[in-house]
């Protein structure tokens, strides 16, 4: 199951929320991109569109020096991604449920899947 938030354009969908909880583990937009295959600059034009949508900004860099520099979410961008989050499990739970009461007596079994 896909879940986007949209206006005009994408504000959250499972890859943007899927970057942003690996830019929360690992500290970097670099680390996380690499980690899902895109390119720093793919990561960092999806990012840069969810917060151009929002108008508020969902990641915070530091730059250089010492300990290297590194990338988080602002709480901002914590509080959305958890709330994305959060909207997904309950979307998931009512559609699985109507999934099985509407095929409880067909031959297609299963159920859905984030």
């Amino acid at each position: 199951m896909s879940l986007k938030l949209s206006r005009e354009a994408v504000i959250l969908s499972p890859e943007i929320v899927a970057l942003m909880q690996l830019v929360q583990t690992e500290g970097s937009i670099t680390i996380a991109a690499r980690k899902m295959g895109f390119s720093y600059n793919k990561a960092w034009r999806l990012l840069h569109q969810a917060e151009a949508a929002l108008s508020k900004p969902l990641i915070v860099s530091n730059s250089g020096g010492a300990s290297g520099g590194g990338s988080n979410l602002t709480l901002e961008g914590q509080i959305l991604m958890d709330k994305y989050l959060q909207l997904q499990n309950l979307v998931t739970a009512a559609a699985d449920h109507y999934f099985q009461t509407i095929f409880k007596e067909t031959a297609i079994t299963g159920g859905v899947k984030k």
